[in-house]
């Protein structure tokens, strides 16, 4: 089973994702992988496509991750970096705490790692993104990558 989802209230404590995510560790449910996208569409001029976050996370889906992405998206030119939060700044960190491997891409921001100017504000639309989502485009594909290689894996923390 698949299942995609949207939390709500992440920005005040990660409330939605901490809620599914204890659920399923309530009714003891077999998940056996997590991947998060939050922010997929803002790039400036950095040389960097996508950022791994490397906190908060499953070191063996990470490398799972850094596999999928170099396999899939860097033969199409694209380019990867990590980076930290220093904090539960996004919900893949609800599905750690849950005990499940979870992983989060991010989009590269500017060359400091910097954010969308208008993050959370009025202003945070598409039209201020040159009225395209075609930066989310790589992370669609990585989602497809993950999607198909991780059906292949039944247990959890076995990835390679």
């Amino acid at each position: 089973t698949v299942k995609f989802m949207g939390y709500a209230a992440e920005e005040v404590g990660l409330r939605g994702s901490n809620a599914i995510a204890q659920a399923h560790r309530a009714a003891n449910a077999r998940v056996v992988a997590v991947l998060q996208f939050d922010m997929t569409n803002y790039r400036s001029s950095t040389p960097v496509d996508m950022r791994l976050i490397t906190d908060y996370s499953n070191v063996h889906l990470q490398n799972f991750l850094l596999a999928l992405f170099d396999t899939y998206l860097a033969p199409r030119g694209l380019v990867r970096g990590t980076d930290t939060c220093g904090y539960a700044c996004s919900d893949h960190a609800s599905w750690t705490a849950a005990g499940y491997p979870a992983g989060y891409f991010f989009e590269a921001g500017s060359s400091g790692g910097g954010y969308f100017p208008f993050i959370h504000t009025g202003n945070d639309t598409l039209a201020n993104m040159s009225n395209s989502a075609q930066n989310s485009g790589k992370f669609a594909m990585l989602g497809l990558a993950f999607l198909g290689e991780a059906a292949k894996t039944s247990q959890l923390n076995t990835f390679p």
